[in-house]
This record gives structure tokens, C-alpha cells and sequence, in this order.
């Protein structure tokens, strides 16, 4: 099966991280709630931090990728998100950045 995150992140891992860029983008184009598009492209912009510029559009992916999450939690959530189950990943992903 077809995951476009998991291909993007092996484009990343193997140097080519301009090839994953717009595949992240894409993610967001077709669902805005796509966390993990939002925590990948904030450490592809993080990574790349030539400028201040840079630095702030990588913060401001991984504030849009935990503000989606936060949404989903129900209202008052004060519980656990194990990073041991797979589906929590992407909004600890962007919550710790």
C-alpha cells in the first residue's frame, strides 16, 4: 500500500529532501488535518535553517500540526498519548519539536 509520509520520510533519509518537500505538500493539499505532513515538513524547514525565515516557518507547521491534534483530543483531555501506539506519533512529533 501506497503511504506518501513513509516515502517521504525515505526520500529524507536518503539526502534528497527536495523530494520529499512536495510530497509533504501535497499531504496538506488533499487534508489539512495530515499531522505528520505538518511535524515532517517543520524538521525539513528546522533543518534547513539558513535564516530566521526558515525557523519560523518550521515552528509555525509544528504549531499547526498540534493545534489539528489538539482538536481530536476530547474536550478536557488530561490523560497519556503513549508514544508506543504507532497513531500518537505524529502529534508527539509536533508537540516536542
Amino acid at each position: 500500500m501506497f503511504d506518501p509520509i513513509t516515502e517521504a520520510v525515505e526520500y529524507t533519509q536518503g539526502g534528497d529532501q527536495d523530494t520529499a518537500l512536495p510530497i509533504l505538500q501535497k499531504c496538506l493539499e488533499q487534508d489539512l488535518r495530515c499531522i505528520d505532513a505538518y511535524a515532517h515538513l517543520g524538521g525539513y524547514y528546522l533543518d534547513d535553517s539558513r535564516s530566521k525565515w526558515l525557523t519560523r516557518k518550521a515552528l509555525k507547521c509544528y504549531s499547526a500540526g498540534v493545534a489539528v491534534g489538539e482538536r481530536a483530543l476530547p474536550h478536557g483531555f488530561d490523560g497519556l498519548l503513549r508514544w508506543s501506539w504507532v497513531n500518537n506519533r505524529p502529534f508527539l512529533r509536533a508537540l516536542t519539536a
